[in-house]
């Protein structure tokens, strides 16, 4: 067990595997000579006990784990979601990119 009661365990294992319904969030970065994926994807899925995100946390420093976060897709923990698939594109800073 994980700390979570037994019905939590059941939706989420029905959002994963029968899901209601599903989308996708990914970012693409293109520069004059190169074009790079974000280096994690959001994954909203709607099951009948409710909505879940699941998105690959960005490396703490000094950390080679990677983390998967499953958890509720509130508006703020979406949110923590795209923000962390824009600060995984490959060529900095997406806000202060430009191309001239």
């Amino acid at each position: 067990r994980l700390g979570i009661s037994a019905a939590t365990v059941a939706a989420l294992g029905q959002a994963l595997a029968d899901p209601l319904a599903e989308a996708a969030v990914y970012a693409r970065q293109y520069r004059d000579d190169a074009k790079g994926p974000s280096a994690s994807v959001l994954s909203l899925k709607d099951g009948s006990g409710g909505r879940i995100a699941l998105y690959q946390q960005a490396r703490t420093a000094g950390s080679g784990e990677t983390w998967l976060a499953i958890c509720p897709a509130t508006p703020q923990l979406v949110q923590v979601g795209v923000k962390t698939v824009l600060d995984t594109l490959p060529y900095g800073e997406w806000k202060t990119h430009r191309r001239v």
